[in-house]
């Protein structure tokens, strides 16, 4: 049995690392444990990665084993960047990818045609992956920052410039030491070694990166989810709560006037009975829809309770409130929901208040909500203040 040097054991683990990778990331997408899209990508990524390796360590083709190795390694990025914007819905940049598939196919095949020095693969593979590397980080980052943060954007960007960084010196060397750098990584050399060394750590970090960023993403999401009303898409009360709380200490430090709104549906126990309880649901949602369809800019719609919903109104005055309370009471009266052949009148009852300077947030909720019982108690479908 042949011995196995250094640097090709090295490769075999990096073989065996990326097999692993392939497995998780599809074990991954098919339990949902990942978005499926991105891990398949991510898959395809390793696989790239895998096969570069075992064609290093496991041909004796010249040319395989360096040329054809050295050719999927821009691949190995490309469809990583692919994952990457897919998972925070960026662009794909579908041209700019492809062009970097067919010069590494191109230029390592007419590297072998015309019989180009031993670094040409080395040289074409580090040109296009530093660019796709340093690429990814320039698209991905302001995706990943928008979404989940700037501390979470560096944990994905940094190993990408780290990554870039590696292939950029490496071919480099290639191009100042050729007989050094440009030789095949099964080649049992002391700088071959240490790139092999970098390379497998730097492959580990990026796949617990892309993880990070899976489970960063999947904790904002759900942290999102559970401010939302699940039936109308609205802030919950937990999320009303905080704008309430946010919108008096603005009040407070801005000197500015702010008002709010309560607002319940009438008679909405008789929609339920009369009708059933799905055309209850689209009855609350049809109402969502049109009170955000009505509000202003800066204004916020919350359901708050079964059929009670708030309108938080920065920068206005009590007066200014009534009216905007009176138009979308308007509007509701006048937009039936419409169930099958069946039209169905909705109407609101609504109590409006301004915050006092030195109002607590409760305090105002509890006083418009009692005026909002008062249009309750008058006749319903009509404002109070």
């Amino acid at each position: 049995m042949p011995s196995i040097n250094p640097a090709e054991l090295l490769l075999i683990m990096m073989f065996v690392q990326q097999s692993l990778a392939i497995v998780g990331w599809m074990v991954a997408g098919r339990l949902g444990i990942a978005p499926t899209v991105p891990a398949w990508h991510w898959a395809a990524a390793s696989a790239f990665a895998a096969s570069a390796v075992g064609l290093a360590v496991w041909t004796q083709d010249a040319w395989l084993r360096h040329g054809l190795a050295n050719m999927l390694i821009p691949g190995v990025f490309v469809t990583l960047r692919l994952g990457l914007q897919t998972l925070f819905r960026g662009p794909r940049h579908d041209p700019e990818n492809l062009l970097v598939i067919v010069l590494s196919v191109g230029l390592a095949l007419a590297g072998n045609l015309f019989q180009a020095i031993e670094p040409w693969p080395v040289w074409v593979s580090s040109v296009l992956t530093t660019f796709c590397l340093w690429r990814c980080a320039q698209v991905v980052g302001p995706l990943v920052k928008a979404e989940l943060g700037a501390q979470s954007a560096w944990v994905v960007v940094v190993p990408l410039r780290i990554a870039a960084l590696l292939f950029a010196a490496r071919g480099l060397g290639a191009m100042v030491w050729p007989t050094v750098l440009g030789v095949p990584l099964a080649q049992d050399t002391p700088v071959n070694v240490t790139v092999l060394a970098l390379l497998m750590t730097l492959g580990i970090l990026v796949h617990l990166c892309l993880g990070v960023a899976v489970a960063l993403r999947l904790m904002v999401r759900l942290r999102k989810l559970s401010r939302l009303d699940a039936l109308t898409g609205l802030p919950n009360r937990r999320a009303a709560e905080t704008m309430l709380a946010q919108m008096v200490q603005a009040r407070r430090q801005l000197q500015r006037p702010a008002s709010l709104l309560v607002l319940d549906v009438d008679h909405f126990k008789r929609v339920n009975d009369e009708h059933g309880h799905l055309v209850g649901d689209r009855a609350l949602v049809h109402i969502a829809r049109t009170l955000q369809a009505n509000v202003r800019n800066g204004d916020s719609v919350a359901r708050v309770g079964g059929e009670e919903f708030l309108v938080l109104l920065p920068n206005t005055t009590l007066a200014e409130a009534t009216d905007l309370a009176e138009r979308l009471r308007a509007c509701l009266a006048s937009s039936p929901l419409r169930a099958g052949s069946t039209e169905l009148a909705m109407t609101v009852s609504i109590g409006v208040a301004e915050l006092a300077p030195a109002e607590t947030a409760t305090a105002c909720a509890e006083r418009a909500d009692a005026a909002m019982y008062r249009a309750k108690r008058a006749g319903r479908n009509r404002v109070e203040a």
